[in-house]
């Protein structure tokens, strides 16, 4: 069983007998058409005149950012000094990146410097993980860019992605590898690549995406797990809570794949570029997985 088939089968162990996290299939069906109908543009891949050594830049740029994209709030969704969230991360990143080298020392150090005075939470995880990649970062992309060149194995997207979650634990040690696949998911937004195997890949379970299938109705929360929410009061990371709530995404998400006909970053979209007019909360985990 490869990485990604290993997140379909736990989460589908999660599902088979759940206590806080109940799927509605009619719901799906009902939103599955919803979408079909709705006036959604799907990804198409805009032509860059990126040389080669830019696309690899690129890369391992989306490598480090995506290796510290988890939690930007403190206590609840809203308390976040200032205003830190995913697009202000790749914003100091591509800033700095701007002004040095992107593999140099200098570079990692000014991140260090931003990220700290920025007040990002988790902040030594953070420089943990971005540390991480400047092992064996360039290296990785090398190799990626090299098997994206190949054209016999051009779509076979599971072998690489367990290469890279064993050269960087960071994003290894979620269960249901949410940066992982998020990462390969912005690499086929920006170039198009691994068009032809999006269809074997599980969505990114995070904070916002369970919030908007709780919205559309696609599954509902016992009564216990609804009050945590609401009241906007931790959840415990690794917690059965947790885990079904992710399970329940992922497992969800599929079946919205198989029903839609859409590849796995158009479902993962629709949900995202819904969230904000939403207002409902989402669940609170501090956690360095999503």
């Amino acid at each position: 069983m490869n990485c990604i088939e290993s997140v379909f089968n736990i989460s589908e162990k999660f599902m088979e007998n759940p206590f806080y996290v109940f799927i509605d299939y009619d719901k799906i069906k009902e939103v599955a058409n919803l979408m079909i109908n709705s006036t959604f543009k799907k990804f198409e891949p805009a032509p860059n005149n990126l040389t080669k050594e830019e696309i690899k830049q690129e890369c391992y740029l989306q490598l480090l950012g995506g290796a510290i994209n988890y939690c930007y709030w403190y206590g609840k969704h809203d308390i976040r000094p200032n205003d830190c969230e995913s697009a202000k991360m790749f914003d100091v990143i591509n800033t700095v990146a701007e002004e040095h080298d992107i593999y140099s020392e200098i570079f990692i150090d000014r991140l260090h410097w931003e990220f700290t005075k920025e007040r990002f939470p988790l902040l030594e995880e953070r420089i943990k993980h971005i540390n991480e990649i400047t092992i064996h970062g360039k290296d990785f992309i090398d190799i990626l860019y090299a098997f994206l060149t190949n054209e016999t194995i051009y779509s076979n997207l599971p072998p690489i992605m367990e290469y890279m979650i064993c050269l960087f634990p960071g994003y290894a040690s979620d269960m249901f590898l949410k940066r992982a696949s998020l990462f390969f998911l912005m690499l086929y937004r920006k170039f198009g690549w691994f068009e032809k195997d999006l269809h074997t890949i599980h969505i990114p379970a995070d904070y916002q995406v369970p919030k908007m299938l709780y919205y559309f109705k696609c599954f509902s929360y016992s009564s216990e797990l609804y009050e945590k929410i609401k009241n906007s009061m931790l959840i415990a990371k690794g917690s059965l809570m947790e885990c079904e709530i992710r399970a329940a995404t992922i497992v969800v998400a599929r079946k919205l794949c198989e029903l839609t006909g859409w590849n796995v970053s158009d479902v993962d979209a629709w949900f995202w570029l819904r969230r904000k007019k939403c207002n409902n909360p989402f669940h609170l985990t501090v956690t360095t997985d999503y």
